[in-house]
């Protein structure tokens, strides 16, 4: 949880460009060939939990951190995380977020 927390500004920095990278590489590919026969969406998440895990296993190889089943599953999980910001939007997943947390006033 220390290195997520210290790291945080650097994980949202490498969301930001695999969202923006998996939106460009969608609409200039969506129409090429048997892709035009799939659902984008569908295009999208593969994309997503792709580039999100090479990315992370391309970070672990030069950071030289040990890559365990776990931390290429958790990377499958943010993969599908960015999926669903490319394809729905940075407000849609701010306001998912919020449904969910509450914030210390609430308690009261």
């Amino acid at each position: 949880m220390e290195f997520i927390l210290s790291n945080l500004s650097m994980i949202l920095l490498v969301v930001a460009v695999i969202s923006t990278t998996v939106s460009i590489l969608t609409q200039f590919t969506k129409d090429i060939g048997f892709l035009n026969k799939i659902p984008t969406r569908l295009q999208v998440l593969v994309l997503a939990v792709g580039i999100t895990v090479t990315t992370f296993i391309a970070i672990c190889q030069y950071k030289h951190y040990i890559i365990t089943w776990y931390s290429i599953f958790a990377s499958v999980i943010m993969g599908i995380f960015i999926a669903y910001i490319t394809a729905n939007g940075w407000d849609a997943f701010i306001e998912l977020f919020e449904r969910f947390y509450k914030k210390k006033d609430d308690f009261k």
